[in-house]
């Protein structure tokens, strides 16, 4: 009997590790995705209202400028207002052997801010109805299906459908790195002079791009890049790329660059080669002395004649920085840029909505068609006092349009009836920035005259109505 249960015994101990090796396997280590995944994310309210601004929702949906200059439509009231809430996730992880993951879902609602505190929103998944002058998304909508509910029947904002949620991935890439060279291939955020994913909204524009940094240079300062850019979104498409320039090109875009920095000297010079289009170049460079910095710009585009008619576009900018001590700043800069109204500005070729010139205030979303518009003199003053975790500061600019400025064509174009020759546009900005209980707050006013994109003009007047708007937004990073 003890040989039968020492047997039995036996046969159970077999029995048991025969099993544990047939449930091995789904007791496998992680995958070095899982490992090494590292999750992010952001949580976004942004509020906008505004008067005297095409940007209006009131306006955009066609109200004319003297309903947006009555108190009906002021300040705070729904019919010029704009909100979104965002919620985004950042996932990256090592995969081993020199490959890495990224991607960011983000998903963009409303929360029921429609029904009684704004008639449009800031940004959109699948686009909308544009008005001429302003390339924006103008009601709350859902994946362009319409709704047709007794609200939306009485009110023209609601005409396309009300949104609940619209989600997206901005970010979705692979990375391959090799000694002191990486890959990037997919959808990303890029920062170019000429192609650059922009912050000023909930969510940045990505691009479709393959891209390449050397840094075989490094300790020389110098990074080398090239890179293929084929595709964007925009700020009222997110979930849909198209081609650059405003769908002129279909080949994609490619990018050669130099980026130097060391010591006192920085300073990047890029070439870009826009088939069927232009080719394009920007310079800069900045060097730091104690308190002070000074900069340079100059960029441009240059059109085959055999391609187009168009003339090429050029211009220079400059600005000097002074640190005043106590956190305080104040800087100065100009810029020229030359062309016709048919050239191309100085802006960015995916959103074609803003610029890196000196002379841009940041609030300011359309900037390049202000400060990057062709035939355009600029001058800009600001000032900046940091403050523990906050800040404030105060910007003031000046635009000196020409009869040919591209920014002088738009605006005719938007207002068949003004009477617009050359121009001076004027910008106020003022922006405060802190931080409570863990949200990252900002709040910005802008006053604009004569700006187009941002102010309305009455019949037969050759100067806008001032236009105010002021911005909310918290940023919570988790």
């Amino acid at each position: 009997m003890k040989i039968l249960n020492l047997s039995l015994a036996t046969v159970v101990a077999l029995g048991s590790f025969a099993y544990a090796e047939e449930v091995a396997p789904l007791e496998k280590e992680k995958s070095a995705f899982l490992r090494n995944l590292d999750i992010t994310g952001q949580a976004t309210l942004y509020y906008q209202t505004m008067v005297n601004n095409p940007y209006a929702p009131w306006y955009a949906l066609g109200g004319t400028s003297d309903k947006q200059i009555d108190d009906e439509t002021g300040l705070f009231h729904k019919e010029s207002s704009r909100a979104n809430v965002g919620f985004s996730l950042k996932m990256t992880s090592d995969l081993g052997n020199g490959f890495g993951f990224g991607a960011r879902f983000n998903v963009l609602e409303t929360l029921g801010l429609e029904h009684n505190l704004v008639s449009g929103t800031m940004q959109g998944v699948a686009g909308s109805a544009d008005n001429d002058h302003v390339v924006l998304r103008t009601g709350i909508l859902d994946l362009g299906t319409a709704k047709h509910t007794p609200e939306a029947d009485e009110n023209p904002a609601f005409q396309l459908g009300q949104s609940d949620e619209e989600y997206f991935f901005g970010e979705a890439y692979l990375t391959k790195t090799m000694g002191k060279s990486t890959f990037v291939l997919g959808r990303q955020t890029l920062d170019t002079p000429f192609l650059y994913s922009e912050s000023w909204n909930v969510f940045q524009n990505t691009f479709d791009a393959i891209v390449l940094v050397d840094q075989n240079l490094a300790d020389q300062g110098v990074t080398l890049i090239g890179a293929y850019v084929g595709k964007h979104n925009n700020h009222t498409t997110l979930g849909q790329f198209n081609t650059l320039a405003g769908g002129l090109a279909a080949d994609g875009a490619y990018a050669i660059a130099g980026v130097y920095g060391q010591d006192n000297v920085s300073g990047q010079a890029w070439f870009y080669n826009i088939p069927t289009v232009a080719n394009a170049y920007w310079v800069d460079a900045m060097y730091k002395m104690d308190n002070i910095h000074v900069a340079g710009q100059v960029a441009g585009f240059m059109f085959d004649d055999d391609i187009s008619d168009a003339d090429d576009t050029t211009a220079f900018a400059g600005m000097a920085c002074y640190k005043m001590g106590e956190g305080a700043k104040i800087s100065v800069a100009g810029s020229v840029t030359s062309g016709k109204a048919d050239s191309h500005e100085i802006s960015n070729l995916g959103t074609d909505s803003t610029t890196k010139l000196f002379t841009a205030t940041p609030l300011l979303n359309g900037n390049g068609h202000v400060a990057g518009a062709t035939e355009t003199t600029a001058l800009k003053v600001a000032f900046n006092q940091t403050m523990g975790a906050s800040s404030l500061g105060l910007r003031g600019a000046m635009y000196m349009h020409g009869e040919d400025s591209s920014a002088v064509s738009k605006i005719n174009s938007s207002f068949a009836t003004a009477d617009v020759k050359d121009i001076t546009g004027m910008v106020l900005e003022a922006e405060f920035k802190t931080k409570l209980v863990g949200v990252d707050l900002s709040a910005g006013y802008v006053l604009t005259q004569n700006v187009y994109g941002w102010n309305v003009w009455k019949e037969n007047e050759s100067d806008s109505e001032l236009a105010h708007t002021l911005r909310v937004v918290g940023r919570y990073n988790f």
